[in-house]
Order: C-alpha cells, then structure tokens, then sequence
C-alpha cells in the first residue's frame, strides 16, 4: 500500500489521522513539525504528503516550498490539511504547487477520496515517464540497426566500387559512404526522438 507521511503539530490530530489511514491500509509515518517532516520526506520519500500549515518553526508553505526545491522530494504531491479557510490560503497553497488544500474539519470520506485521487494522478505521471523511457529505448536500438544496416550498405558499395575502381580505393570510399549514411541517420532519429518528447 501507499506510504503516506502526516505532518501536523497537534498530536490529538496526528493520532486521529494516522489511525484513521492505517484503517484504511496505508502505511504511515509521522513528523511533529516541519523540519522533521522535511527529514523525513528527503529520507523515506513517501508517496504523497499531509501538511498542517499553522506550525512552529517550519510553516507548511515552508515545508512545500523546501521539497520543491530538492530533486529527491520535487515531485512527491502534497496535501494540505489546515483550518485556514481564506481563499487566498488556499489560492496560495495551489499557487505554490500543492495538490490539494483541505480545510478543517473535512469528513473521512473526503479526506480519503482526495488522497486516492492524488495517488491515482501520481501512478498515471510514472507510468507515463516509463512509456517514454520505454519509447526512448525503442528509438536508441532503431539507431542501432539503423547503424548496422548503413555498414552493410556502405560496405556493399564499397565493395562494388573497389571492383570498379581497385580495391584500396573502393574499400577507402565505402567506408566514407557508410559514415556519411550513418551520420544522415543519426540526425534523423534525433529529429524522430525530438518529436516524441
């Protein structure tokens, strides 16, 4: 199941949150605070992240913008669970790149549906980036065939024309043929790769 990090200051909430999702399957760990949070997520790289927003030390606009700027961390979504229910709260948890913004008290029904959704959208992003490593893959061993098959047809004219023109001379010319076919393919798999991505 999911690993889902909690961050949240008061511990009667963070008891009733981590309960609640362990009834529902996931696997949870848990930070106090901000900064503990931050360690955290660097460390055990969760799949998605619950934030309070009012914290000591560490807001939760802190704790969001120091994992986007860490690669480890960047692309983990996060969810922010708060009472501040101001629509410029919300519109700058967004704005800052949360995925979602709760606000306090939301039914476990909600809370549950909005962390399956957010799970969901994070499964269809990996599966897309592995399709595309997959096409890239693809491409490269296209450029390898693509590679050997211009040798043989470079090494075919070489031989044609070393029958023609002596043999050092033809072999010396279809080797240049043969890169100069190869380099026109490689060019035109970059341009092919450029198009995918």
């Amino acid at each position: 199941m999911a690993l889902v990090l909690v961050i949240e200051d008061d511990k009667p909430v963070l008891e009733n949150l981590v309960n609640l999702l362990e009834l529902e399957g996931f696997d949870v760990i848990e930070a106090e605070n901000g900064s503990a949070g931050v360690q955290l997520a660097s460390s055990q790289i969760p799949d998605l992240i619950l934030c309070d927003i009012l914290m000591p030390g560490l807001d939760g606009y802190e704790v969001l913008r120091t994992l986007r700027t860490s690669p480890t961390t960047a692309t983990i979504p996060l969810m922010f669970l708060t009472c501040l229910a101001k629509a410029e709260y919300w519109r700058q948890g967004i704005e800052w790149g949360a995925e979602d913004y709760l606000t306090k008290p939301y039914t476990r029904e909600v809370l549950i549906s909005a962390i399956k959704v957010q799970l969901q959208k994070q499964l269809k992003i990996q599966y897309q980036e592995q399709s595309t490593k997959q096409a890239k893959k693809g491409l490269l061993k296209e450029a390898l065939t693509l590679g050997e098959s211009m040798l043989i047809i470079g090494g075919s004219w070489g031989l044609l024309l070393g029958l023609l023109f002596g043999f050092k001379t033809g072999l010396i010319a279809g080797l240049i043929l043969a890169g100069l076919l190869l380099i026109v393919g490689i060019i035109d798999l970059y341009r092919d790769k450029e198009k995918i991505t």
